[in-house]
C-alpha cells in the first residue's frame, strides 16, 4: 500500500476525544507493563523468558493467566499450551489449526514490518505488534506524515513524525500511532473508549466476524447434587431438518483444575431430534455431567459447542470444597 498524506485535521483527530486521565493510564499500563523488555517487568516476573506467555497473554482469558501463573512445573505448562490451543481450534476436524496459524502469522508479520530501534527482532513487542496480536489485522491501514503544523498540533506530534491509521470496522474503532521521535518509534495516541472493551471481546471470539459475535451460543452453568448442569436457550442453538424432524447437537467439554493443578476432563453430548411442535415449547436444552469436587478451589473451564454451526461459548466456574 502507497503512503499517504493526512491532510485534513478532522482526518487525524475522529476518535480520538479525550477519554480522561484513567483510560489512559489503564491503556499505556497494557502497553508498557505488558512488554517483555520491561525493566521491572523482568525483575519480578517467574514467567519473563516464556515466549509462549509474553506473546499469547495478549490473548489469554484473565482466568488462563490465573491459572498459568500458577502452574507447578514445566509439565504442566507443557499441557496448558496443548490445551490452549486446542480450545480455540475454529474446526477440530481439519489437521491445521487454524487460529493458531494466524496468531503466529501476526506475530511474523509484526516481526518484519514493525521492528523499531529499542525492539530490533522482536517487532510483536510494540504497541503496533501488541495490538495486532491482540486484535488482527485491521481492515484499513494508512500511514505518512502530516503537511501542515495545524495538524502537528491537534494530533499532539512532534514535526518529525510520521502516523499510522488503522480501521477495524467490526469494532467500529479507529486507532493512531505517531511517530513522535522520528526514529520509529511508533506510540499509541489518545486511545478510544472502545479499545480495552473491543481487545476482552476478541479474546473470547477470536476468528469471528461481527455478526456471528452477535449470533454466537450462550449457556449457563451451575453446579448442585454433585452435578454440573449446562443449559443453552433454544434460540441461540442450530436446528437442522432431519427425516421429518429437527435436529440439534451440542457438546460440553471440562477442564478441571484444582489448585491450579489439572485434575481431569469430562466431556458429554447432547442430541435432540424432536418435531417443530415441540421445539417450540421447549426454553431451554439441558445437559448434566456427574462432578465430584476435591478438597480445594475447583476451577471448571466449561465449552459448549453448537456442532452443527461450529459455534462455540466458552466460561469459568469456581467451586470451593
Amino acid at each position: 500500500m502507497p503512503g499517504c498524506i493526512f491532510s485534513s485535521a478532522s482526518d487525524i483527530v475522529v476518535g480520538m476525544k479525550a477519554y480522561g486521565p484513567f483510560l489512559v493510564g489503564l491503556i499505556s499500563l497494557f502497553l508498557t507493563a505488558c512488554s517483555s523488555t520491561n525493566t521491572d517487568r523482568i525483575q519480578t516476573d517467574p514467567l519473563k523468558g516464556d515466549m509462549f506467555y509474553l506473546q499469547t497473554q495478549f490473548i489469554m482469558l484473565d482466568e488462563e493467566i490465573d491459572i498459568y501463573k500458577n502452574l507447578p512445573d514445566s509439565e504442566s505448562r507443557t499441557q496448558f499450551q496443548s490445551d490452549f490451543w486446542k480450545r480455540r481450534d475454529p474446526d477440530p476436524y481439519t489437521e491445521e489449526n487454524e487460529f493458531k496459524k494466524e496468531f503466529e502469522d501476526r506475530i511474523t508479520y509484526a516481526n518484519r514490518w514493525f521492528r523499531e530501534p529499542r525492539r530490533p527482532q522482536q517487532g510483536w513487542d510494540t504497541e503496533r505488534g501488541r495490538i495486532l496480536l491482540a486484535l488482527g489485522q485491521p481492515n484499513k491501514r494508512e500511514w505518512g506524515s502530516f503537511v501542515d503544523s495545524e495538524n502537528y498540533r491537534l494530533a499532539g506530534v512532534r514535526s518529525t513524525g510520521s502516523m499510522e491509521r488503522w480501521e477495524y470496522l467490526d469494532y467500529e474503532m479507529v486507532l493512531f500511532f505517531a511517530d513522535e521521535s522520528g526514529f520509529g518509534d511508533f506510540r499509541l495516541l489518545q486511545p478510544p473508549a472502545q479499545l480495552m472493551s473491543s481487545m476482552e471481546l476478541a479474546k473470547s471470539t477470536y476468528l469471528m466476524s461481527q455478526v456471528e459475535r452477535k449470533n454466537r451460543i450462550t449457556f449457563h452453568a451451575v453446579f448442585r447434587d454433585d452435578k454440573l448442569f449446562v443449559t443453552v436457550p433454544v434460540t441461540r442453538a442450530t436446528f437442522i431438518p432431519e427425516d421429518g424432524k429437527m435436529k440439534a447437537k451440542l457438546a460440553v467439554s471440562i477442564v478441571i483444575y484444582v489448585d491450579f493443578r489439572k485434575q481431569e476432563s469430562k466431556s458429554e453430548v447432547l442430541e435432540i431430534l424432536e418435531t417443530e411442535a415441540e421445539i417450540l415449547k421447549m426454553k431451554e436444552l439441558e445437559i448434566s455431567i456427574p462432578l465430584q469436587l476435591k478438597e480445594g478451589r475447583n476451577l471448571l473451564d466449561i465449552s459448549v459447542n453448537d456442532v452443527l454451526s461450529k459455534n462455540a461459548a466458552r466460561r469459568f466456574l469456581t467451586l470451593k470444597k
